[in-house]
Formats: C-alpha cells, structure tokens, sequence
C-alpha cells in the first residue's frame, strides 16, 4: 500500500479530473436541453409580454408577442429613468420572426439603427433568451438578454 492506495490503483491525474469534469458538465447540458422541450410549441409560449430580468433601477426592457398566420410579430420598449421615459417604444410593430428548429429567427426595428437587428429567442423553463446575431450599433439592445412573463395581476 503506497500514499494510501491499494496496490494496483492509481493516484488520479489533472488530466483524468479535467476529463471527469468536462464529462459531468456534458451530462448536466444535456439535461437542461431535454428540459428545454417544451410540450407546447414556440409559437403559443410566447405570445405574450416579456420582462427583462438583468434590468436595474435605470432601464427597463419589455417584449410583447403575437402569432399572425405563423408569423411571431411584436413590440419592443425600452424605459429609462425612474421617470419611466419612452426612449425606444415604436408605435408600428417592431419584431418579425419565425420559429426554425426550435428557436425564434427574426429581426428588431430600433428607432436608432437604420438596419434591423437579427436576433434569435430561445424558450427554455418558461425564460426567454434573446441573442443577436447581429450588430446592435446605437441600439438599446445588448448582445445576450433574459425575460420573464411578469406575474399575472
């Protein structure tokens, strides 16, 4: 018996750690994907109004979502101030997408970019993930967002 092992054990490696860790968090990835099925489709779990939950007491980010023949249309807002000043809210709809494999490919008009902003959402736990695909230039929008539907009143 040598540094407390039995004879033909072996002491682990950095490397067999780093491999058992990579394995662990494989299998942890793949649980939260199957988790991310939802049982219904994209397309009725996100009719509705969004919140973004990273938001602080300066800007406040909301979505809101309809389905028109298969198409996701939708409104953006965003809220600076503890006035609660409009800074990009347009009037007209704002969102235009279709599901595609599972995730919501469409595009952001911003009052501030004369491009629109590509984007995809993906619904996951009842969360909303936006990730532009895009370059957001002067936009509001940063390059990774998290919503929520706000409680119901």
């Amino acid at each position: 018996m040598k540094n407390g092992l039995e004879d033909g054990v072996k002491e682990p490696t950095a490397l067999n750690m780093v491999q058992n860790r990579i394995l662990i968090l494989f299998v942890l990835i793949s649980l939260l994907y199957t988790n991310c099925n939802n049982p219904k489709s994209n397309e009725e779990l996100i009719i509705g109004k969004w919140e973004n939950v990273s938001n602080n007491d300066v800007r406040d980010y909301s979505l809101e979502f309809r389905n028109e023949n298969g198409n996701i249309l939708g409104n953006h807002c965003f809220i600076e101030g503890a006035m609660g000043d409009k800074i990009d809210c347009p009037d007209q709809k704002s969102f235009t997408g279709k599901v595609v494999n599972q995730k919501i490919i469409g595009e952001f008009n911003s009052d501030f970019e004369t491009k629109p902003i590509k984007c995809e959402l993906t619904l996951c736990n009842d969360t909303l993930y936006l990730k532009t695909l895009s370059d957001v230039g002067l936009s509001l929008f940063k390059s990774h967002m998290v919503f929520i539907k706000p409680p119901a009143q």
